[in-house]
């Protein structure tokens, strides 16, 4: 038996008995396992893992026939080796317990079944593309919940049912079977029939530092195979695909993992909308030249149904947030952008980031007044929200800058002023400054024009380098036309070498030249042109 396990070994004595249990509860794909053991006997019980309040299912019995499961007042014996019951009517997340009795009605062991949220009804059947040989695998579709009128045939051989609800239908696969077979599924009077590839999953310890996984039945592979060891995927495309149809890979252990002797590589089964576009985030680009965000955003689209509600929900997960946030952008960037500043400032400091630097980077004048007018709300909510860091709260008075009105002076002054409480506060000045001088306060423009007038000396040091960059900078984001005559001088600006890094003014003013004349500002991705040609247009200009 291949799967995660949840729990092991609660051995214990019940109040009223005196025989001690052995139980263990391991995750199938789509499934729950439950394992009694006394007196050297066991008893095994299959379950689906989506059963919610009021619902029909059934199940699979293992073990000694002279045993009898009892769930919510249900019985079923051993020796029938399935059952059908129907969850009770209680709260979804409570437990019903699963006790194990004797023949005579005894208790001699319990477990707690978990209670599921319930879930929209599946319309249309989906088989897996994969199948773990021997091993669990689910069948997503409207079934009834009654196995008994359910039968799944792999290769020609019967695939034992293992579980099924209203929503899936999980099997055990063939033992032997290996690569490309065709399946038939017979719900009732329904038939289904298609193909999948059956695998042969194996893991082993060669040494204490690693673990090796094979896989076996991959010949003439067309798709990636999603693998996953402990929390790790392994994704395998046809191109790792060895000759013989093999695929062999190392995964290396910390030296603190806990099992390392229960773990095994398991074949990932999305099995709902989340977890399908969670594996399409995770998955790796197929073309090391491309954009990652686009090759999700592509098979996402490619899905059925609309991915974007469950991107949204994804967005504060530690680990998929920022891929998430991609793709939305890769997908639609309108809507993409609205839905990113509709969380702020709740969702974080990284999706801030990666909202705020979007509409920053890809600014234009003409981009839609609703993104706009969004855009500066939520700049408005971080910049009032006291626990917004600084790499935000500087975005934020970008984003301002480019989206605000004169109304929000105050609000900027505040920042302006402010001169403790974050590492970068001299960039939250600059930010607030340039956002100002955008937005017509004359004073700040007069303070960047009065920066830029100081030039640089013959032979200036690093700080005095890198610090009239950040000026350059500022007045790219102040966008004011009036400030070109005080950036041309900088295009003559020495560089500055210090060992191995180099502080070059001339690029920055640059940028910043071209954020005044295309109206868009230093971090569009726009290019812009040779230094000759600004040297040519600031001559002109004069």
């Amino acid at each position: 038996m291949k799967w995660a396990i949840l729990g092991i070994l609660a051995a214990g004595w019940a109040a009223a008995q005196v025989t001690p249990y052995g139980l263990k509860v391991e995750l199938g794909p789509g499934l729950v396992a439950v394992t009694f053991s006394v007196q050297g006997n066991q008893v095994r019980a299959y379950l689906p893992d989506d059963v919610a309040p009021g619902e029909h299912f059934s199940g699979a019995l293992e073990g000694q026939p002279n045993y009898v499961l009892e769930f919510a007042g249900q019985r079923a014996r051993v020796l029938e080796r399935a059952f059908q019951w129907v969850m009770p009517g209680v709260q979804p997340g409570e437990f019903v317990p699963l006790i194990l009795r004797d023949f005579r009605g005894k208790e001699l062991g319990r477990a707690s079944i978990p209670v599921a949220v319930p879930r929209p009804a599946v319309t249309a059947f989906r088989f897996p593309k994969f199948v773990p040989a021997g091993n669990p695998a689910p069948v997503l579709g409207p079934f009834d919940g009654n196995a008994e009128t359910s039968s799944f045939v792999i290769g020609g051989q019967t695939a034992e049912v293992l579980a099924e609800s209203p929503r899936k239908l999980v099997v055990r696969a063939p033992e032997h079977l290996l690569g490309p077979v065709p399946f038939k599924l017979q719900k009732g009077p329904l038939e289904r029939a298609g193909s999948l590839r059956s695998l042969g999953i194996t893991t082993g310890t060669p040494n204490d530092a690693t673990l090796e996984v094979a896989v076996t039945g991959l010949s003439g592979l067309n798709d990636e195979v999603a693998i996953k060891v402990d929390t790790d995927y392994i994704f395998i495309r046809p191109a790792d695909v060895k000759p013989d149809g093999g695929f062999k890979t190392e995964y290396a252990l910390l030296g603190i993992e806990s099992n390392v002797s229960q773990m095994e590589a398991r074949l990932v089964f999305p099995q709902t909308a989340r977890e399908e576009v969670a594996l399409i985030l995770r998955t790796p680009r197929k073309d090391r030249r491309a954009n990652a965000a686009e090759e999700h955003a592509a098979l996402l689209k490619g899905l059925g149904y609309d991915a974007f509600p469950v991107l949204e929900d994804l967005l504060t997960d530690y680990d998929l947030g920022s891929d998430a946030a991609y793709a939305m952008l890769a997908t639609d960037e309108e809507r993409a952008l609205s839905t990113l500043f509709a969380t702020m400032p709740m969702s974080g400091a990284n999706i801030q980031r990666i909202g705020f630097v979007w509409f920053v980077s890809h600014f234009s004048p003409a981009r839609k007044t609703a993104i706009v007018e969004q855009a500066h709300a939520a700049a408005t909510r971080v910049l009032q929200f006291q626990a917004s860091g600084s790499e935000a709260v500087e975005l934020a008075l970008h984003t301002m800058g480019l989206s605000g009105s004169p109304a929000d002076l105050p609000l900027l002054e505040q920042h302006y002023q402010y001169r403790s409480g974050w590492s970068g506060v001299r960039r939250i000045q600059d930010a607030s400054e340039a956002a100002m001088a955008r937005l017509g306060s004359p004073p700040h423009l007069e303070n960047i024009r009065a920066e830029l007038a100081a030039p640089l000396p013959a032979q200036p040091t690093p700080d005095q380098a890198m610090r009239i960059g950040q000026v350059l900078q500022k007045a790219g984001f102040a966008g004011r036309a009036e400030l070109v005559s005080a950036v041309c001088p900088h295009l003559s600006d020495p560089a500055v070498t210090d060992i191995d890094v180099t502080w070059d003014p001339k690029p920055s003013a640059m940028a910043a030249l071209n954020a005044i004349v295309n109206q868009i500002t230093p971090m569009t991705e726009r290019a812009s042109k040779p230094i000759d040609e600004w040297k040519a247009y600031c001559n002109a200009s004069r």
